[in-house]
């Protein structure tokens, strides 16, 4: 299996995916999911892709101390430190983490006065998507994001005709497909409950 460019990688091969910590059923069926976590092993890299749709007030502490336990699990007894992977944390959010303008924040550890980075090994990316709507820009990823961030038709069909990405736009038919799926389950449940 290949891994897209779409989130800021070179293509590589997936080895394994992990989801981890979904609480995704909303109270309503039209409402949007609260939390996805997806972990991969990429080639030699972690990467951890987190989706948060409510306000947490330490959402950054814990974005540290969710990439410390990934980056600190995968080196075993009698490992070399220099075989830790590096560690590359992709939060998607759902509010505004930062008082930039910018929706996406990307983070590494540097030398504050000659900006020399100490290690390749942690990278954090912030995707504020509150403030994706406000760009005029068509990068791969904002289509990406923007489909993330879509909650009606109009805006789905809005991606749909403005995206040059197959993948997306296959995205969208997968996603009408099980939406009306869903429709069709709902509609059944509640025959039989009136009945």
């Amino acid at each position: 299996m290949s891994y897209s460019s779409a989130f800021l990688m070179k293509r590589g091969t997936i080895q394994k995916i992990e989801i981890n910590n979904v609480e995704l059923p909303p109270d309503e069926l039209d409402r949007k999911f609260s939390r996805l976590d997806l972990k991969m092993h990429i080639d030699d890299r972690v990467v951890n892709i987190e989706i948060q749709v409510n306000y947490e007030a330490d959402f950054k502490d814990k974005t540290l101390f969710d990439w410390s336990k990934l980056y600190s699990e995968e080196l075993s007894a009698g490992d070399e430190y220099g075989d830790l992977k590096q560690t590359i944390c992709i939060n998607i959010i759902n509010f505004n983490a930062f008082e930039y303008s910018d929706y996406h924040s990307h983070f590494k550890v540097m030398e504050t006065n000659r900006h020399e980075v100490l290690s390749d090994k942690l990278d954090i990316h912030f995707f504020e998507l509150k403030k994706i709507k406000n760009s005029a820009n068509h990068k791969p990823m904002e289509d990406w994001l923007k489909l993330i961030n879509a909650e009606t038709e109009g805006e789905l069909m809005d991606i749909e005709t403005n995206t040059q990405i197959k993948e997306v736009r296959d995205t969208i038919v997968i996603l009408r497909e099980l939406n009306a799926d869903e429709k069709v389950k709902q509609e059944a449940y509640y025959r039989k409950t009136s009945s």
